[in-house]
Formats: structure tokens, C-alpha cells, sequence
């Protein structure tokens, strides 16, 4: 709702007010205009709608084509070497973590450093984990 300026008020001062709303008006009933039927853009989209049945009619229901059904075996592959590459890292990993303990190495004589690489490590594996289990409903998801 806009502010309304009026004018001067007595010494040079402006009067700021809101305008005033108008009661809403009755609703006058239409005379001499035809029944209301399809819009303007329903009767546009008529032709569409039967383009859009003519094409699904063509479309093939059957199997996939044999395109499709190729691009869909290259994913399948990509993604089952994705997740032998993930699985052998995670493997690694649970090796190296060892339940939480894993041997301290040479570098690692202040016993702070050993427990920021214990939690790095506790994080990767959680993380290839998670990659594991995402890569397998990916694929699980194919056709």
C-alpha cells in the first residue's frame, strides 16, 4: 500500500497518509456477452494435443532399441569398474585403519599427529563406504 503525499499542511510541514481503499464493488451481472466456454488458449492447444497423441502413437512401446540397450550395457560396465576401484580402496583403507589402531609411523612422534591421521583415515573410510553403497544402487537401478 503506497503513501500518499497531500500537500502543505500549516508551516511547510507535508501531511503523509494512506490512501484511502475502495469497498469492493457488487458484482454486476454480464448482459448480452455469450456462456463462457473454451479459453483462447484451450482452443490453441487442441492441435497440439492431437500432434502429441500422433507421436506417442509412433513412439515405439516395445523393448528398448538396440542403442539404448548398448548405452545402457557402457554404463554397466563403467560403473561395475567404478566400484571394483572404489571396493579395492576401501579395502585398503580398513587395512590401514585396523579397527581404530592403526601402527604409528616414523613421522608421527607427537601423539597428536597420530590421532588427526586416525581420524582422516576413520573419515575415508566412512566416505569410500558411502561410494560403495551409492555405486551399487546406481547400478542396481539400470534395466
Amino acid at each position: 500500500m503506497g503513501v500518499a503525499r497531500t500537500g502543505p499542511v500549516g508551516h511547510g510541514r507535508v501531511s503523509l497518509r494512506r490512501p484511502q481503499r475502495h469497498a469492493a464493488l457488487p458484482e454486476r451481472p454480464r448482459q448480452g456477452l455469450p456462456p463462457a466456454g473454451p479459453s483462447a488458449h484451450q482452443q490453441r492447444a487442441g492441435p497440439q494435443n492431437a500432434r502429441r497423441q500422433q507421436y506417442r502413437q509412433q513412439r515405439p512401446v516395445g523393448p528398448a532399441s538396440s542403442q539404448q540397450r548398448s548405452r545402457d550395457s557402457d554404463r554397466r560396465r563403467i560403473l561395475e569398474k567404478e566400484l571394483a576401484r572404489e571396493q579395492s580402496r576401501l579395502d585398503a583403507l580398513r587395512t590401514e585403519y585396523n579397527d581404530g589402531e592403526p601402527e604409528r609411523q616414523g613421522d608421527e612422534r607427537n601423539y597428536q599427529k597420530y590421532l588427526d591421521r586416525v581420524e582422516r583415515l576413520k573419515n575415508d573410510v566412512a566416505q569410500a563406504t558411502q561410494n560403495v553403497s551409492s555405486i551399487r544402487r546406481e547400478i542396481d537401478s539400470l534395466p
